[in-house]
């Protein structure tokens, strides 16, 4: 294993722990979705709040459902 990818995995490791969740409960269709280039993307963003709004918007890019979104609407 390269020292660049060791690199990229350690990135992953500074994703939000709400992200880290919801990426472990995801289905295996919608985890197929989501790629890895973008998640390192948003782990480079250092604050948590707004790895989290990255994180919604590409959820919404793919049409995934937030359960927090189910949650909050009342329905």
């Amino acid at each position: 294993v390269s020292a660049a990818r060791i690199g990229q995995i350690i990135m992953l490791g500074q994703l939000a722990p709400a992200i880290q969740e919801r990426i472990l409960f995801l289905s295996p269709e919608h985890a197929g979705q989501i790629g890895e280039r973008e998640l390192r993307q948003i782990a480079r963003q250092p604050r948590w709040d707004r790895q989290c709004e990255c994180f919604e918007r590409l959820l919404a890019a793919r049409a995934l459902e937030s359960p927090s979104r189910n949650h909050d609407s009342g329905s």
